[in-house]
């Protein structure tokens, strides 16, 4: 594999001639029927179809493939393979493509479906991305005339058993904290109250996988919440990547009064935009116990201008309020310039606990947190 790095970008009809020479395209295949089949393939897919180069100058093509939603479920897609070279790289390009489907479409569950030969080519893929062996079918396949007969493999990826990516989570006294991430970092926090369903999808169906869920969908009360904990006080299944079953001990200790700092590797940059990031190293510069104003915030960074920073004070709001890591980067010790608890993504009442929560083993240690103005 070279060290350029690899580019994922839709795949448009205007690449039939890049694609012709690749694996199943013939180098004398007119260039019209090329472009007629991936006319046809794209809008199967409904745009939502790749082409992944390795990002040399010459952009050699290492995979094309698309996502084709089947008829009734829409958050249900085929995974169909046009063109892969037989290379690291193009399965690294395919394993991409996978988790995009996932979190950026937001599908469900994958479908992909394998004759003998491409199950043996890509069995890494399939073992280490969690991949399940649903069902084998006979299907023609006609050659030169002859219907010849092959046995198919159907595999299905469902997005709450994805090991590369997924949640782990931790019963409070309100409700549960959720923390996504892949194996070497987290990207995102939430909380779910108590009696109440998630309003991530993906959280939803990760809590009902692991039975955490009433008939309806609704959360379980904390005590039974608790009851299914490990020895850490965190519920996770055995597929649930390092990164967050980390933040959720860590995250565990805070709630038992054990932690007041947080050590995480977090991908923050490209969640949000220059500002936005500037916001949210402030906030994790806010000690454990302490608050600051949106005001203060502004005048932390705007220190050279007092005019400035006093007009930033709302986009600061905006700011915490796109925070993608709710206590992890806290956002919660945000209070407005008079001194009232404001705007929690998560809602007034867990910010008021979160708080409440610091301020009480301040006192009980003989600690004293402090507000600045």
């Amino acid at each position: 594999m070279s060290d350029h790095e690899l580019r994922i970008q839709p795949l448009r009809i205007a690449d039939a001639a890049r694609l012709r020479g690749c694996p199943g395209f013939d180098a004398d295949r007119p260039l019209a029927d090329i472009s007629g089949q991936l006319r046809t393939f794209i809008g199967r897919c409904d745009g939502d179809a790749w082409l992944v180069h390795d990002g040399s100058p010459d952009e050699k093509i290492l995979l094309a493939a698309g996502f084709q939603r089947l008829p009734g479920f829409s958050r249900h897609a085929l995974l169909v393979i046009l063109s892969i070279l037989p290379e690291q790289a193009a399965d690294q390009g395919l394993r991409a493509m996978i988790r995009q489907a996932l979190t950026d479409s937001q599908y469900y569950s994958l479908e992909w479906r394998l004759d003998q030969a491409a199950q043996e080519r890509m069995q890494m893929i399939l073992s280490a991305d969690g991949w399940q062996f649903v069902a084998s079918i006979n299907q023609s396949d006609p050659q030169e005339g002859i219907q010849k007969q092959q046995t198919v493999m159907i595999y299905v990826l469902y997005r709450p058993c994805y090991p590369s990516f997924g949640y782990a989570v931790v019963p409070f006294e309100k409700g549960l904290f959720a923390i996504l991430g892949g194996q070497d970092a987290i990207v995102s926090a939430d909380f779910v109250h108590e009696r109440q369903p998630a309003k991530d999808d993906w959280l939803q169906e990760t809590l009902n996988m692991l039975e955490l869920t009433d008939e309806t969908g609704r959360l379980l009360p904390v005590d039974e919440l608790r009851r299914k904990t490990d020895e850490r006080g965190v519920i996770h299944s055995q597929l649930t990547p390092a990164a967050p079953v980390a933040a959720a001990r860590q995250a565990a200790e805070y709630f038992a009064g054990r932690r007041f700092d947080f050590d995480l590797p977090v991908q923050l940059e490209a969640t949000g935009s220059s500002f936005q990031n500037t916001v949210w190293r402030q906030l994790s510069e806010i000690p454990y116990g302490q608050t600051r104003s949106y005001s203060d915030l502004a005048r932390r960074i705007r220190p050279d201008d007092e005019q400035a920073g006093r007009t930033l004070a709302r986009a600061v709001g905006h700011a915490c309020g796109a925070n993608p890591l709710p206590l992890i980067v806290p956002c919660h010790r945000v209070i407005g310039n008079d001194g009232r608890l404001t705007g929690f993504s998560s809602g007034i009442e867990i910010k008021e606990y979160l708080l409440n929560h610091e301020f009480a083993w301040l006192a009980e240690s003989g600690h004293q947190g402090s507000e600045e103005a």
